[in-house]
């Protein structure tokens, strides 16, 4: 599509030009030790001001020592990252892809102790925003500090994935995954780590996807469900206990919404399948009941759990695994020993019990082994440990039973990462409470908070994410906000120092949504 300028204006396009030269230091002064040159891209050579990136020959010749050369936009903190290696005498060059400034500038830092002469000749530019579908990776992906688009993906509807493996099903059915795959995880037929997006062998009709440490699960559009990867306990449910690198079906399912799993390993991987007439399905390991199905043997298939009618969603955590109900009671099974079931006592159940006192529940985020549950009216009630104050009950005391989260309303969703929790509310603005150190809380401290505090400068925030002790938010104008540690540069800001207030993530602009 086009502009009446005769741009084009699909957001995050990638356009070529003709490579134009637009910074040759060779004509003017050369650039001095640990100093930097800027060039204009925005408004100058038919490239249209509004340019959000730039792809460019950066060329070094004539240095006067070894060093390297650190391209960036203009405005923003100047990364260690380096874009250009060149030693005494070289004349080297490199392609560079960086964003560029508000004011359309890039800057070029001469990182050496002597100087040195920098050519850049333009060869195409992305306008603002990003293709739709496209997937930008954060937290040191091949030592990046920035984001980094995928390449390879487009069109992505959904996009789930842990640390180690990604899948993403696309407006097709089909589903791409990359990442380690050392059991077959990535369901290509092969156990060869990818680091780019190969298509899962034999998926179509892909409604979504759930990820496990070293296993998957695809729920289909007419109900039925596959599973591929590691089959350790039977969690693939296809009857057997060998593991599979393409998908299999998963036996004696049908009408199935979503799966849910309980990533637990060292006493059973289990899986759960939610069916449409609001009953529930399990298997796999089973050594403590974390099936409820009412014993402790493992099972190859999806059975019955008894008791449960009505369910519209199932979630895991660990031993434990907890159901919502359509009229908005919870009931719970498996490990107790914090008290999580909420049940009032601390013994594992093999079957299902109701979570005392909850009603009017619309979302539930159950996390290591304290939970958290969103009522219609916004309030938050919460069980479980509370190491680190992470209920925002003001102590240190563990509940086995649900309590109301005081001076807390208004709430939407509820995420949480290790023992620091968040809260997003109806108008836009964060609560975080629990462990603050590396600045997780967003609200210039490093200190713990038993109950909930405002995270500095949030407004218009649509979702949240947590994760390895950063957390990010989404805004109503398609930008990310980061906050936390900055470790390997998850926080995508070109550093790798923590934040305790929420930054803006560069180059991330149209985002549609968080990893699920």
């Amino acid at each position: 599509m086009f502009g009446g300028a005769g741009y084009p204006v699909d957001d995050g396009m990638m356009i070529a030009v003709a490579p134009t030269r637009m910074l040759d230091t060779r004509t003017t002064t050369s650039v001095g030790p640990d100093s930097t040159v800027s060039f204009q891209v925005g408004g100058v050579s038919g490239i249209p001001r509004s340019v959000s990136a730039v792809t460019f020959n950066l060329t070094v010749t004539n240095p006067r020592s070894f060093g390297f050369v650190s391209a960036f936009p203009s405005g923003t903190t100047r990364p260690d990252a380096s874009n250009l290696n060149f030693d005494t005498g070289q004349t080297v060059a490199n392609s560079v892809t960086v964003p560029v400034g508000a004011d359309g500038k890039v800057i070029l830092f001469n990182r050496s102790s002597g100087t040195t002469h920098l050519i850049a000749d333009v060869s195409g530019y992305h306008l603002s925003g990003n293709p739709a579908g496209s997937v930008w990776m954060l937290g040191g992906r091949n030592g990046d500090s920035l984001p980094v688009q995928m390449q390879g993906l487009s069109e992505v509807v959904k996009l789930t994935g842990l640390y180690s493996h990604w899948y993403a099903v696309l407006a097709d059915g089909t589903v791409r995954a990359w990442g380690n795959n050392e059991s077959g995880q990535l369901g290509d037929g092969t156990g060869t780590d990818r680091s780019t997006p190969v298509q899962v062998v034999g998926l179509s009709n892909v409604k979504s996807v759930t990820a496990e440490e070293g296993a998957a699960y695809a729920v289909l559009e007419d109900g039925t469900a596959r599973a591929w990867g590691d089959n350790l306990y039977g969690r693939l449910g296809d009857g057997t206990h060998m593991s599979r690198a393409v998908p299999v079906k998963v036996e004696g399912l049908s009408g199935v919404t979503s799966i849910t799993t309980n990533g637990w390993q060292s006493d059973g991987f289990s899986a759960f399948a939610l069916l449409d007439d609001g009953t529930v399905r399990a298997w796999g390991g089973n050594g403590f009941g974390q099936l409820g199905i009412g014993t402790t043997v493992n099972s190859y298939v999806p059975v019955p759990i008894p008791g449960l009618a009505g369910v519209t969603k199932v979630v895991s955590s660990g031993l434990s695994t907890y159901a919502l109900l359509s009229n908005g009671t919870v009931w719970a099974w498996g490990g107790n020993a914090d008290g999580q079931l909420g049940d009032g006592t601390n013994t594992y159940r093999q079957t299902p019990v109701q979570v005392e006192g909850l009603t009017d529940v619309k979302t539930l985020t159950p996390h290591g082994v304290s939970v958290y549950a969103v009522h219609t009216d916004g309030t938050v009630s919460a069980w479980g440990a509370n190491d680190s104050g992470r209920l925002g009950l003001g102590t240190t005391t563990d509940s086995n039973v649900p309590l109301r989260i005081p001076g807390l309303d208004g709430v939407q969703t509820v995420v949480a990462d290790s023992v620091t929790i968040y809260a997003l509310l109806t108008d836009g603005t964060v609560r975080a409470w629990g462990d603050g150190a590396v600045g997780k809380l967003g609200n210039g401290t490093t200190t713990t908070s038993l109950a909930p505090v405002q995270v500095s400068g949030l407004h218009d925030v649509r979702s949240l994410a947590a994760a390895h002790s950063a957390a990010f938010a989404l805004m109503g104008d398609g930008t990310v906000r980061a906050w936390g540690s900055n470790r390997y540069g998850l926080l995508g800001n070109g550093l790798i120092i923590d934040s305790p207030y929420p930054v803006r993530v560069p180059g991330l602009i149209g985002i549609r949504g968080f990893q699920e």
